[in-house]
C-alpha cells in the first residue's frame, strides 16, 4: 500500500485485503488486514483518500477500525492442516461448503500443496464443550477411494467451491453485532463444571445444547510467501522458498481468543514470538515487515530504535574495549545508511537522537578528568597531524554526532517489490551489454510504472533500491548493516582498487545487509539486503561475475564486509519480491 496518489514512493507497507461476497440489497465491505505499527498511518491515509472523493461516493463510504473486534491465529509448518481439522471437526453444520473442503483436505502432507489467499467459512460449536484436543494420526498409507475421489473433486474445484460466507445466509464473522452478542449469552466456566459434573462418564466430552450454547464463526485464510511479501508469488524458484512459510491464518471473534489457544496448544501446537517468526521468514529467504522494507516509515522507527539500542550498547563499554569501526572501514557500524547509497541529505524525522541524560553526564565527567591533559592531548594531534590510523569512535559525543549524521531520510525512496517488478530487474541483470545510460537500460521497469513523465525518471530510478538474497559460498556470517561489494579480481581483504583519493570501497559500494545469520535449512550463511539499481547497473555494466545458477534463476557474485576486520565473505545475489 502506497500514499494516495505517490506510487510508486512512500510507500507504507504490505497488505491483505479480504472482500466480503456481495449480497443483493447490502454494500459490499472490505477488511484490510496490516501490520500494527501502520495501523494509525493506514486509517488516517484511508480517511484522507476517501476525502479526495466525489460527495455522492463519499456519502456510502465508511470507515471503521475493528482491530479490536478480532483475534487471529497463524499457523504455519507440515502438520498446521492437520491440527486444524483436528480442531475444527466439531463443525455445527458438517454439510456446508467450508466444513467439507476442512473435512477432505486433512489427508494432505503439507499445506504447499493448496493455492494461496483461498478463504474458507465455517461455524464450529464452542470448543470448550470437546476440550482437550488431539492431534490426529498421521495417515501413512494410500487413501481410500472414495475418500481419494472426494479429495481430488475438491482440489479440481478449488477455488471455485470456497465461501467466505456459511450456508445459513446469516453474516457470519462480517457480523460484529451478532458476534458480540454470541459471546455475552455463551456459557460460563462454571456452568460448564457443573455440566461436566453431571456427566454419567467421567471425562466425556459434552454435547451441544441448541438452547444453551452457541457457535462461533470463523475464517480460514491460506498463507505463504505473498503474505510476506504482499505481491502474488507465481514463477518465484520453489527451492527458495521452504514449506515454513505456508500454513494458515484462522480469524475469530473477540472472546473466543483464550478458548482457540487453549485448544491449540493441548493439540500440539507451540507458540513462537515476533523474533522466531521473522526467522521462520529468513530461513525461508523471504523479507519481512517491517525488518526489510527501507523506505517506509516503519523501517525507519524499527531502525531507529535498533541502532539506538546498539549505540546505547557501544558507549557504554570503556574506550579501550570498544570495537575501533573507523579503523575497520566501517561507516555505519548501528545503521544502514541507503541515504548515503542514493545520494539523499535530509535527516528522518523519526528517527530518535541517541543523546541521554546519563550519557551526557558521563560525557561531562570524561571532560573534567582529562581537562588537565588537555595540553598534551593537542600536542599529540600534532605530531601526528594526517594519520588517522590510532582514531576510533571512542568518544561518545563525537560518535553521536557522526551516527545521527549517518542516518537520513527515505521517505523519497523507491523500493522496487512485486514478483513483476523484481523479475523485470533479474532479467536486466543477464540482458547484453551495451554503451546504454541507466535510463535505456531500465527502460522496460519505467514502462511497468505508470504516471511518471520523462523529466523525473533520472531521479527516480537514482532513488530506487531492490531487495537482494545472499548466499555465501564459504565461511563467514554476514552481520547486519554490512556494506555489499562489487566482486573483482583483487585479494578478499581489500575491495577493489581505485584512483588516488577516491575511496575504493565506495566506489564498489552497491548496499547494505537488513538481516543476516546461517541458515539450517540450507546448510550455509546467509543474508537479506538492499541494493540501489544504480549500483546493480554499474555490476551489470561492467560484467563482473554475472553468470546463471540453478537452471533459469538469474544471480550475481558479490562480496561482503565482516565488519570484524576479517576477509570479505563471497556471495551470490538473487532479486527477490
Amino acid at each position: 500500500m502506497y500514499r494516495a496518489g505517490q506510487y510508486p514512493l512512500s510507500a507504507l507497507g504490505p497488505v491483505t485485503a479480504l472482500w466480503k461476497p456481495v449480497i443483493k440489497g447490502q454494500l459490499g465491505v472490505l477488511w484490510i488486514r496490516i501490520h500494527p505499527c501502520i495501523a494509525d498511518t493506514v486509517l488516517s491515509e484511508l480517511v484522507n483518500a476517501s476525502a479526495m472523493l466525489q460527495e455522492p461516493l463519499e456519502q456510502q463510504l465508511r470507515i471503521d477500525d475493528i482491530s479490536c473486534d478480532l483475534v487471529s491465529f497463524e499457523l504455519l509448518g507440515n502438520q498446521s492442516t492437520q491440527m486444524l481439522c483436528s480442531i475444527l471437526s466439531h463443525t455445527a453444520s458438517p454439510k456446508s461448503c467450508g466444513a467439507s473442503i476442512l473435512q477432505a483436505i486433512q489427508a494432505l502432507s503439507s499445506p504447499a500443496s493448496l493455492p494461496e489467499s483461498v478463504v474458507l467459512a465455517l461455524r464450529i460449536h464452542d470448543p470448550r464443550l470437546h476440550f482437550p484436543f488431539k492431534l490426529g494420526a498421521e495417515e501413512t498409507q494410500l487413501l481410500p477411494e472414495q475418500q481419494q475421489r472426494q479429495l481430488d473433486g475438491v482440489l479440481l474445484q478449488w477455488p471455485a467451491g470456497a465461501a467466505s460466507l456459511s450456508e445459513a445466509g446469516d453474516g457470519g464473522i462480517w457480523d460484529r453485532a451478532s458476534c458480540a452478542s454470541d459471546v455475552e449469552r455463551r456459557p460460563s466456566e462454571h456452568s460448564l463444571n457443573e455440566r461436566r459434573h453431571a456427566q454419567l462418564i467421567p471425562g466425556a466430552k459434552l454435547s451441544p445444547d441448541p438452547n444453551i450454547d452457541v457457535t462461533v464463526p470463523l475464517l480460514l485464510i491460506r498463507t505463504g510467501p505473498e503474505a510476506l511479501l504482499g505481491s502474488r508469488v507465481i514463477k518465484t524458484a520453489s527451492q527458495l522458498i521452504d514449506n515454513l512459510a505456508h500454513g494458515w491464518t484462522l480469524l475469530a471473534p473477540k472472546g473466543w481468543g483464550m478458548s482457540l489457544w487453549m485448544a491449540l496448544n493441548f493439540a500440539g501446537a507451540r507458540a513462537q514470538g515476533l523474533q522466531e517468526r521473522n526467522h521462520v521468514g529468513f530461513e525461508a529467504g523471504l523479507s519481512t515487515f517491517p525488518a526489510n522494507w527501507p523506505g517506509t516509515s516503519a523501517y525507519d522507527s524499527w531502525a531507529g530504535s535498533i541502532a539506538a539500542d546498539e549505540f546505547g550498547k557501544w558507549s557504554r563499554r570503556p574506550p579501550g574495549k570498544r570495537t575501533n569501526y573507523l579503523q575497520l572501514g566501517v561507516e555505519s557500524p548501528f545503521s544502514s545508511p541507503f541515504h548515503t547509497l542514493l545520494g539523499m541529505t535530509s535527516s528522518p524525522a523519526t528517527y530518535p537522537e541517541i543523546t541521554t541524560n546519563d550519557l551526557q553526564c558521563r560525557i561531562r565527567r570524561l571532560r573534567k578528568i582529562n581537562s588537565s591533559k588537555k595540553a598534551v592531548a593537542l600536542a599529540t594531534t600534532s605530531a601526528d597531524d594526517g594519520d588517522n590510523s590510532d582514531v576510533d569512535m571512542g568518544d561518545p559525543d563525537t560518535a553521536n554526532e557522526r551516527e545521527l549524521g549517518a542516518v537520513d531520510t527515505t521517505a523519497g525512496i523507491w523500493l522496487v517489490s512485486g514478483e513483476r517488478l523484481s523479475a523485470i530487474v533479474s532479467s536486466l541483470l543477464t540482458a547484453p551489454h551495451d554503451k546504454v545510460t541507466l535510463v535505456q537500460w531500465a527502460k522496460p521497469l519505467l514502462e511497468s510504472i505508470r504516471g511518471h513523465s520523462c523529466e523525473d525518471s533520472l531521479q527516480l530510478l537514482e532513488r530506487a533500491l531492490v531487495r537482494v538474497r545472499l548466499i555465501c559460498n564459504g565461511r563467514g556470517v554476514p552481520a547486519k548493516n554490512a556494506p555489499i561489494y562489487i566482486r573483482s579480481g583483487a585479494p578478499s581483504t581489500s575491495p577493489d582498487p581505485a584512483p588516488v583519493g577516491v575511496d575504493p570501497r565506495r566506489s564498489a559500494l552497491i548496499g547494505y545487509v537488513m538481516t543476516g545469520s546461517f541458515s539450517l535449512a540450507r546448510g550455509c550463511s546467509m543474508a537479506i539486503g538492499a541494493c540501489s539499481l544504480k549500483g546493480l547497473f554499474t555490476l551489470w555494466k561492467a560484467g563482473l561475475g554475472i553468470q546463471l545458477s540453478q537452471g533459469s534463476n538469474k544471480s550475481a557474485s558479490v562480496t561482503i564486509n565482516s565488519m570484524n576486520g576479517g576477509p570479505f565473505i563471497e556471495a551470490i545475489l538473487n532479486v527477490i519480491p
